[in-house]
């Protein structure tokens, strides 16, 4: 790992560091970061290309990635050996024949699961966080009112100690405890709520929405919610079939 590269950029233009010559992959495609050179983690960004960069079959603009993962530049797949020397030369004539076989295997691969089901678990799982972090908000003005009730009902319990018989403080101390609890409890919600915010980002998963719930023939974005798409079948821009 001693000659890898912490950054290599990968386009078309020869000044990149990986030159991939083919037509899909723009000039300035993608950028790629040694995050954990033991365990050849990378942190792969989209440079605004005009094809995309895809992890796994999902267009991406930022994400970690590591050899088990399926990279390409439009349909032009990640060697990953490419990133311990850092170079790539364009092929010669006599590999642009394979070279252009090994492109139309990927773009079959690509298509592997079928663009109907990928549609839908990319609508699916961003339906699925939205309706999470509504619930969480929905959570969070709740636990906000038990959070400005605890601490007076506290106060107020303990402030009756003087003024209870003997016989009866322990219900003054009892409630005291349950409202300092229940205070308690609240702030650590509070606080697992913040992490699992931050963890989902909605900003970030609109981004990545926005991305991957596109027609795969023209790259146009799809407004229609999924259940729609399911009746109407096509792309209403390219009208080609999405749903069979």
């Amino acid at each position: 790992m001693s000659s890898q590269p912490k950054r290599v950029t990968v386009g078309r233009k020869p000044g990149n560091t990986i030159v991939l010559p083919n037509a899909d992959v723009s000039g300035d495609h993608a950028i790629l970061t040694l995050l954990d050179a033991p365990t050849n983690t990378w942190e792969i960004q989209d440079a605004g290309s005009r094809n995309g960069t895809f992890v796994d079959g999902q267009r991406i603009l930022r994400k970690e990635v590591t050899p088990n993962n399926k990279v390409t530049f439009g349909s032009t797949p990640l060697i990953w050996s490419q990133l311990v020397t850092g170079a790539a030369k364009p092929p010669s004539t006599a590999k642009k024949v394979h070279e252009s076989a090994k492109t139309e295997e990927l773009k079959l691969d690509f298509f592997e699961v079928p663009i109907g089901e990928r549609l839908r678990n990319v609508y699916q799982d961003f339906m699925d966080k939205k309706s999470r972090m509504e619930e969480i908000q929905k959570q969070e003005a709740l636990n906000a009112r038990y959070q400005s009730l605890g601490l007076p009902i506290a106060g107020l319990f303990g402030a009756s100690v003087g003024f209870l018989p003997s016989e009866y403080r322990y219900i003054s101390i009892i409630g005291t405890l349950i409202s300092l609890s229940i205070t308690v409890w609240s702030f650590a919600k509070s606080k697992k709520f913040t992490a699992e915010k931050r963890n989902l980002n909605m900003t970030k998963l609109t981004e990545q929405y926005d991305i991957n719930y596109r027609c795969p023939y023209c790259q146009v974005r799809i407004n229609d919610p999924f259940p729609v798409l399911l009746q109407i079948k096509n792309c209403r821009n390219c009208k080609k079939p999405l749903i069979p």
